[in-house]
């Protein structure tokens, strides 16, 4: 608020005729957000300009008052002040209901903080480079386009599943990864010379790779362990018939 009164006195130093009014707004839970609308409409005041300047990027992961992750809330939902037009109608504004979901976790981890941050901004430098000319991305770019939206997709999938079930929460965070990696990857690689760019799709394929070789692991030491067993139950049903012998278990190093 120190910032907003200083600015306050410039302006009335400048014109002592106008009206400045200073409001709070934290953009972190709606129930500010709430409470700043009751504020202004107490004014008595139209709406002509509302200007959103205020964002956080690069947090480490927590979750709002609301139970949304916090650069999510405070980036995307808290700037949505459908509160502020009394009548939509007469705005000409149609907006949905915000669904607020509360959940302890989310995605745990700093790819999902640059993930959440790098898509937007992608997106928005590739709306600035485009705004101006007569194709679309789609038309330069389908292959690339398409895939970012199909990833986006598995990504939101994976991430309703991983919010609603508690077990496999570990195949659902690689896929979470792969995805919302090759959604990333294939933005960028609009803004690359077509020469270079497979190059950010070569980087992606190594992360399947680092993901599955534990994985890979832990289903080859299965299966190791089951082949002893069959050899265990082999080995004794002919015992009976052949003598004492002995079958010795073994098992890998971990």
């Amino acid at each position: 608020m120190e910032a907003a009164n200083a600015a306050k006195k410039l302006i009335l130093k400048e014109n002592e005729t106008v009206r400045v009014d200073v409001l709070k707004l934290n953009l972190c839970s709606i129930k500010y957000v709430r409470a700043f609308v009751d504020n202004f409409n107490a004014l008595d005041v139209p709406l002509n300009i509302l200007i959103n300047n205020a964002g956080v990027m690069f947090c480490p992961f927590q979750l709002s008052k609301d139970g949304i992750e916090m650069q999510f809330a405070t980036n995307h939902l808290g700037p949505v002040c459908k509160f502020l037009t009394k009548n939509q109608d007469e705005a000409g504004v149609s907006i949905a209901p915000l669904c607020l979901i509360n959940q302890d976790k989310v995605l745990m981890g700093s790819c999902h903080s640059i993930i959440m941050f790098l898509n937007p901004v992608l997106l928005a430098l590739l709306q600035v480079e485009y705004q101006f000319q007569k194709v679309s991305p789609f038309q330069i770019h389908p292959a690339n386009v398409w895939g970012f939206l199909a990833a986006t997709c598995f990504y939101c999938l994976g991430l309703g599943l991983k919010m609603h079930i508690k077990s496999r929460c570990a195949i659902l965070g690689h896929v979470l990864l792969i995805s919302g990696a090759f959604s990333s990857v294939s933005l960028v690689s609009i803004f690359l010379p077509r020469s270079l760019g497979w190059l950010p799709f070569i980087i992606w394929a190594i992360l399947p790779f680092m993901i599955g070789r534990p994985l890979l692991m832990r289903v080859y030491r299965w299966l190791y362990q089951e082949i002893l067993k069959v050899i265990l139950q082999v080995g004794n049903f002919f015992g009976r018939f052949m003598g004492p012998t002995t079958v010795q278990q073994q098992y890998l190093p971990e």
